[in-house]
């Protein structure tokens, strides 16, 4: 493995030929955009309708990150002659080319780059499914095998989507006469251009420069595309490491993991504080993370991680995984990570209805995927309960106290402003139904009556464990 030190270069040079993005969905459309501030750029995409809703501005709310349409229609349309971005619908293998026509062949094969942002879902076994990256690289190798002898022969291929270990390797027979580079992002839903703007680290993954058989020259054109990405247009001052594919492959898996271990230890301290008279879960794991070896990051109270990566790559790796100690730490993992949310159904007890407040996986998105919410929402339709969820990105404070009063049991599965503020004594305890309120980030500035069972993390919870 070796970390460069990225010297400041001039800014990324400007060529007629243009760059591909395979994947106009969550990660592909802000990354189309940021390498639109300085290179001609096409997006292409399977699904014509998310093309047309795209060009027509009419972004789907799941998909919605912040930033994406001011970035978007800085750069849409544009006739600037050193940058700009056009998205094109492509059919599902390039013998169909549909409104692209003959012009795919033409663009494929004269891209000086080509990222691969196409989406990687579980499979049955719930390891990572290549199969759309293969489709694209299929694409890809048709286009230039149509252009002939006028297909570009230094193109670089990046795929950024989350592969299992091992599968780079196995893409590169579709183009083994190009570089294929495997440069997974760190994001986060909700926080995508963010993410791609300010990295955490860069990881390369490019065999050839491990071997030192690397042309530097290519060296400094990947450095330059990624780079573009940035708020500053350069790597320079980043962490930038290049490593082997395979290595590179089981790290972005395998950080998943360890931040979803971290909200794991946290339930787990918080099911032990359970245990003990005047043991606060919130001070225990505050005195924890105050440890610098520790730190604070994902060690809060809390009901567990969500959303389409951290528990899914964990649940991957336990999957991949052939020792069992390996395979069995990352399902302990796995299981861990939901331990409060199958405390917080079994606090609600035998009831009908449960009001869970708080449907997206995190703050500051309205994406549900994996949520807290819903994974409580399964375990109670397990026991016969019904779960009415309440998304604060949609609706109001108004039908969150609505579904408080009239619910049996209410869960706040997300410390969102809107709860915090939850008017609490507009409500007719006399006439409504909960009798129980669950809060495991202790959300509420002002707590219910004291007939209401207020519960907190730390505060008598083994007293409803399953």
């Amino acid at each position: 493995m070796t970390k460069k030190k990225t010297k400041k270069k001039a800014a990324p040079a400007r060529s007629e030929k243009p760059i591909v993005v395979f994947g106009l969905g969550k990660l592909g459309l802000p990354l189309a955009c940021l390498l639109a501030r300085h290179y001609h750029v096409t997006g292409l995409d399977t699904s014509r309708r998310r093309v047309a809703a795209i060009e027509h501005d009419e972004f789907n709310d799941q998909d919605r990150e912040p930033q994406v349409e001011a970035l978007f229609a800085d750069v849409h349309g544009l006739t600037d002659t050193t940058h700009s971005l056009s998205v094109a619908h492509l059919g599902s293998n390039t013998r169909d080319f549909l409104t692209l026509g003959d012009d795919f062949v033409t663009l494929i094969g004269a891209a000086q780059a080509i990222f691969i942002a196409v989406p990687t879902p579980e499979d049955e076994q719930g390891r990572l499914s290549s199969e759309h990256v293969v489709q694209a690289m299929n694409d890809i190798h048709d286009a230039r095998y149509a252009c002939g002898k006028h297909a570009n022969p230094d193109t670089i291929i990046f795929i950024v989507s989350t592969l299992m270990p091992g599968e780079t390797e196995a893409l590169r027979e579709y183009t083994p006469d190009l570089q294929v580079i495997y440069a997974p992002t760190l994001i986060a839903l909700g926080s995508v251009v963010e993410n791609l703007m300010h990295p955490s680290q860069v990881m390369i993954g490019w065999d050839d420069w491990y071997a030192g058989t690397a042309d530097i020259a290519v060296s400094d054109r990947i450095e330059a595309y990624l780079g573009a990405l940035t708020e500053r247009g350069t790597l320079a001052g980043l962490h930038t490491t290049y490593a082997r594919t395979a290595e590179v492959e089981v790290a972005k898996l395998s950080i998943n993991a360890m931040l979803t271990s971290r909200v794991a230890f946290a339930q787990a301290v918080m099911a032990l504080c359970d245990q003990y008279p005047n043991c606060d879960a919130h001070n225990t794991l505050d005195l924890i993370g105050s440890d610098p070896r520790i730190g604070h990051a994902y060690l809060a109270p809390g009901l567990g991680a969500g959303g389409p990566c951290l528990p899914r790559d964990t649940l991957a790796l336990a999957a991949d995984a052939i020792h069992p100690l390996a395979q069995g730490h990352f399902q302990n993992i796995a299981a861990t990570n939901d331990l409060m949310a199958h405390y917080a159904a079994a606090a609600c007890g035998l009831v009908r209805t449960v009001a869970i407040l708080g449907a997206p996986y995190k703050l500051g998105t309205p994406n549900e995927t994996q949520s807290a919410a819903h994974t409580i929402a399964a375990i109670l339709k397990t026991r016969g309960t019904a779960a009415w969820l309440h998304n604060p990105e949609y609706d109001t404070a108004e039908a969150a106290l609505a579904l408080t009063v009239h619910a049996d049991a209410a869960i706040i599965a997300l410390p969102h402003p809107m709860y915090a503020t939850l008017h609490l004594a507009s409500i007719d305890w006399s006439i409504a139904k909960c009798h129980t309120i669950i809060d495991p980030w202790r959300t509420l500035h002002t707590p219910p009556p004291k007939h209401i069972d207020y519960i907190v993390p730390g505060h008598f919870l083994l007293d409803h464990a399953p």
